[in-house]
């Protein structure tokens, strides 16, 4: 009976080992590129926003080229640094904190978040 409590018990760690490994493998994808989450619209149909990591950090970059950054933006928005964070990184939405990422940018919030902005067809370009 020993030995059949021991192979149950390896076999009770190989699958431990297994899981964790493909936990961390899950939380590297995660971490690594584009991840999607949903939030409930007005409407509540979901709205799958992506977090995009490299926008994120170019516009850190191109900010810090015009010597501003997020907690500056934050205060001129009135509003927390997270916020404007969480804005840029996709994982909320706020037409206001896009805008004035847009304007410290010099640019427009759909040339910034192309993806929040769908086309919208018989408009000229």
């Amino acid at each position: 009976m020993r030995g059949e409590e021991l192979a149950h018990h390896g076999e009770q760690v190989v699958e431990r080992q297994e899981e964790r490994l493909a936990q961390r493998d899950r939380h590297r994808l995660l971490r690594r590129g584009q991840r999607r989450l949903k939030f409930a619209n007005v409407k509540g149909a979901p709205l799958d926003l992506a977090i995009d990591r490299e926008r994120h950090a170019r516009i850190r970059y191109e900010l810090s080229l015009r010597g501003l950054t997020f907690a500056e933006i934050a205060r001129r928005a009135e509003v927390s640094v997270s916020s404007v964070s969480a804005v840029s990184l996709g994982k909320s939405r706020s037409a206001r904190i896009e805008l004035m990422l847009a304007q410290a940018l010099a640019t427009r919030p759909e040339a910034l978040f192309p993806d929040r902005y769908p086309a919208n067809s018989g408009e000229g370009t």
